[in-house]
């Protein structure tokens, strides 16, 4: 589907099987993510999709996002540009199936990724509490920084605010994407008054490494309520809790002043960081900078008018606007510098999680690159008996993402353990009748990563 130009009103789309209608939108305008997706489910009988905007998009702010059915992302900035289209949301249902080339041959390969997927040893670690049950591990390693990236947090303390005992016991049920083997997103259930209401986590560790590392929000549940409350104003967490951060810890050094934000304190406190999400997605006041994202942002704070030192760019812990997940003086791996080396930013896609657990040893990586098409003399050009070379790992790694990502194969650890190159070549084969081999498909992957 590809929408051109901008509604002359608020609509929003309506796709079902092959009927395709532009629907007024003006009673959904203004609406929060979550009820706006439940009144558009609610005109079509039987399982439908949503894609939707909230608050934040509708007024153009440039960390927006758009939510699928009020959990999953489509990318980190989309919210905005559907916001300028005048396009509250997309409605699908589908009810004709999907036709394959050769089906048999199809689920065969499926059977086999199926087989895989149930006896992978951590597979009830991830239905229990998905990329949380990390959370330990990567405290202990230092991986969390907060402080505009000055600090390592502290790791008793940690623990003792945010520990995995916090997040089991808000989470209420498993949520995952359709087809997927071993789903870890989660709905939570957070207090309101003298009940409890849903929260939806498509990555379990966000609300406590955002609000609550970041934005100093000393108290679980609490983070939990500001993920949210991001989520339904559709707001993209990952960059307000980073350039809140920042902009705190400028605020206190007297390099910015309350001039430059407005009148607001940037408190580490619930109210504080509610209202700044609020005001973000209104685009009001200080959150007008804010909305804007790191580029805007430092643009604005660039600009003060009380003669106090000028925001430089080295204060900012970003790359081409974008922040990246992990800092390198800690974590030099294929995430950290495949985000520095990114065309688009510092996105830890189209390389992921792979040298980011630590104590792996080479064989691992020889084992695991080879499923990635990674031939014997390739690895010999990469791996030494004591470590690897991580330019030309990631530069190859890349090539394996891209593939994914093509194929439309979830890149979670979980998830694209289980596919090999030959795995990936006889699903596109068997569905398209378009064969092909393990090594085209990396063959067309670094054409698509070069034009990229």
């Amino acid at each position: 589907i590809v929408i051109h130009g901008r509604a002359k009103k608020h609509v929003y789309l309506k796709i079902v099987d092959d009927q395709v209608e532009i629907k007024d939108a003006s009673h959904l305008w203004g609406k929060d993510i979550n009820d706006a997706t439940d009144a558009l489910r609610s005109t079509v009988n039987g399982n439908s999709s949503v894609l939707c905007i909230g608050p934040a998009g509708e007024n153009q702010v440039k960390i927006a996002m758009a939510l699928i059915d009020k959990c999953s992302t489509l990318g980190r900035s989309n919210g905005g540009n559907l916001g300028s289209k005048n396009l509250k949301a997309i409605l699908i249902q589908g009810n004709k199936g999907i036709k394959l080339h050769k089906e048999k041959k199809f689920l065969e390969v499926v059977e086999k990724l199926k087989d895989s997927a149930l006896k992978d040893p951590l597979r009830d670690k991830w239905l229990e509490s998905g990329l949380y049950f990390v959370f330990s591990t990567w405290l202990k390693a230092g991986f969390f920084i907060h402080e505009n990236q000055t600090r390592i947090y502290p790791v008793e303390k940690g623990e003792k605010i945010f520990g995995m005992q916090h997040f089991l016991k808000a989470k209420d049920s498993l949520l995952g994407c359709p087809s997927c083997l071993t789903p870890d997103k989660f709905v939570c259930r957070i207090a309101e008054g003298a009940s409890s209401k849903p929260c939806f986590v498509s990555t379990s560790l966000d609300p406590a490494m955002l609000f609550g590392l970041k934005c100093g929000i000393e108290n679980f549940e609490q983070a939990l309520h500001l993920h949210d409350i991001a989520n339904r104003l559709g707001l993209d967490e990952l960059t307000f809790g980073v350039i809140f951060d920042f902009c705190h810890d400028l605020l206190k050094r007297g390099i910015i002043t309350r001039d430059d934000t407005q009148g607001e304190e940037l408190k580490k406190d619930f109210e504080t960081v509610k209202r700044l999400l609020e005001i973000t997605a209104a685009r009001k006041g200080f959150g007008e900078g804010l909305a804007e994202g790191w580029m805007g942002a430092l643009k604005r704070l660039n600009k003060s008018g009380t003669g106090v030192p000028p925001v430089i760019e080295e204060e900012a812990y970003h790359i081409k606007g974008t922040e990246p997940d992990f800092d390198a003086r800690v974590s030099l791996g294929v995430e950290t510098f495949g985000a520095v080396t990114n065309p688009r930013g510092a996105h830890d896609m189209p390389v992921g999680g792979l040298t980011i657990a630590r104590g792996r040893n080479v064989d691992f990586f020889k084992k695991v690159t080879s499923r990635m098409g990674f031939s014997p003399q390739l690895q010999e050009r990469i791996f030494t008996n004591t470590g690897f070379d991580l330019g030309k790992l990631t530069a190859n790694y890349e090539n394996w993402g891209i593939l994914l990502n093509c194929l439309g194969i979830c890149f979670r650890m979980q998830s694209s353990r289980l596919y090999d190159m030959q795995s990936c070549a006889d699903l596109y084969s068997s569905a398209t009748g378009i064969e092909t081999t393990g090594q085209e498909l990396t063959q067309a992957c670094d054409r698509a990563f070069n034009i990229y």
